[in-house]
């Protein structure tokens, strides 16, 4: 076993304890009890913030944004098909002999995405970059989580295309180490804060069900 192996072994490790801990805490806080009289169900507002609610038609201003919306679901796209191949490409380095039929257009295919991913991720970083009301409202994180992003896209894109898996990990290991301490933690917490967005208002009945 190599020593990238055992860096991205390391490093996943320290990512998912980290990740345990939060969520053990989420577990444990006692939230404030809602004393009001529910006006609706909690699972209605449950499937409506999981679906129809993340359209940027019933979002404040995501549908003036198109271009950079879609964007951003592309850059999304190729970062989890980046944390699927990380795993796959580790299991592959160990044992080859799991993929014995030939691949080649799956990889053209994955490479697309990847590739894809990390132009839409380059042009979402340079336009909060020179929008000034972008600007005003980042931080180090905003600037600092896109940046290894895009770095595990194309590395992961770079290790599909010549066959050297230690090039992927070298952005597994910088993305790993990050994403506890980052706003990269969304990738755990995403869907229990929608669902418990969707138990809040769908109890309270306050949400619009139906399509504007």
């Amino acid at each position: 076993m190599s020593i990238y192996h055992w860096m991205v072994v390391v490093a996943f490790v320290f990512c998912v304890c980290a990740f345990m801990n939060y969520f053990i805490k989420l577990l444990t806080h006692r939230t404030p009890q809602d004393l009001a009289n529910p006006k609706g169900t909690a699972s209605e507002g449950i499937a409506y913030s999981c679906t129809v609610a993340m359209s940027p038609t019933h979002k404040e201003s995501a549908f003036k944004h198109l271009p950079t919306y879609t964007a951003g679901i592309l850059f999304h796209i190729g970062t989890f098909t980046s944390l699927l191949l990380m795993i796959v490409l580790f299991i592959f380095s160990f044992f080859p002999t799991l993929f014995p039929i030939p691949i080649n257009w799956i990889n053209w295919v994955l490479e697309a995405i990847l590739a894809i991913g990390s132009i839409c991720g380059i042009s979402i970083l340079i336009k909060r970059m020179l929008k000034p009301a972008l600007r005003s409202i980042s931080n180090i994180d905003d600037y600092l989580a896109n940046i290894l992003t895009i770095t595990f896209q194309i590395t992961t894109l770079l290790a599909l295309h010549t066959g050297i898996y230690a090039i992927a990990a070298i952005g597994a290991i910088l993305v790993l180490l990050y994403m506890p301490f980052s706003k990269l933690k969304h990738v755990f917490f995403f869907f229990a804060a929608r669902i418990e967005l969707g138990i809040f208002y769908g109890k309270r009945g306050v949400w619009k069900f139906q399509n504007k």
